[in-house]
């Protein structure tokens, strides 16, 4: 548990002085754009967490979304989201919990600092469709930090802070965008599958 709390927190910082971060998830929605019932009903039907865990998350949780609409000494952090389309229609929680989480990154998705994709079931595999991660880059030319990559597992984050690696998943970010669904038409599915859902 401490050490995953240490990864976590390393994941904060890296997070903290980002000027963007490129995200893919699967099968839960991009946590900056969650809602609060949503990642609750994670936190304790999957995670299975003691209610003190769940409150001391969510607080985290708050805070990093702050970042997308200011922080100090920076402008707010811009989100680039590519998720896969199971992802829209794995049910969390119950289906009203759903259609407000899918209702939730509709609205998300207009905010000019939030670029927000879907992934589609028809797409052809590609290279990291398979696992969660973020790819943070830091763009102050005042700043020595460099990009990096965590990737994240049950067990917890992973950096790569390699540039050869690193510049590989940007490429491969950059792929499943290419592959993915517009933003206008991830946001017309996710409305679809909202809409779908009684």
């Amino acid at each position: 548990m401490l050490l995953n709390r240490l990864r976590l927190d390393t994941h904060l910082a890296y997070e903290a002085e980002a000027t963007v971060e490129r995200v893919y998830t699967l099968p839960f929605v991009p946590v900056l754009l969650q809602t609060d019932a949503y990642a609750e009903s994670g936190y304790r039907d999957i995670e299975h967490r003691p209610e003190d865990q769940i409150s001391e998350l969510m607080e985290i949780r708050h805070k990093r979304k702050e970042a997308l609409k200011s922080r100090e000494e920076l402008a707010p952090l811009k989100l680039v989201a590519v998720t896969h389309e199971c992802t829209l229609r794995q049910m969390v929680g119950s289906p009203q919990i759903m259609r407000d989480q899918l209702g939730e990154l509709v609205e998300s998705s207009f905010e000019d600092n939030v670029s927000l994709y879907v992934f589609p079931f028809s797409a052809q595999p590609v290279l990291t469709m398979t696992c969660m991660y973020a790819y943070f880059e830091y763009q102050d030319p005042d700043d020595l930090e460099q990009d990096l990559v965590q990737i994240e597992t049950q067990a917890g984050f992973w950096t790569i802070d390699e540039p050869a690696r690193v510049a590989e998943y940007k490429r491969a970010h950059d792929n499943l965008i290419a592959s993915a669904l517009s933003e206008n038409d991830s946001r017309t599915l996710i409305q679809g599958i909202r809409n779908s859902m009684t």
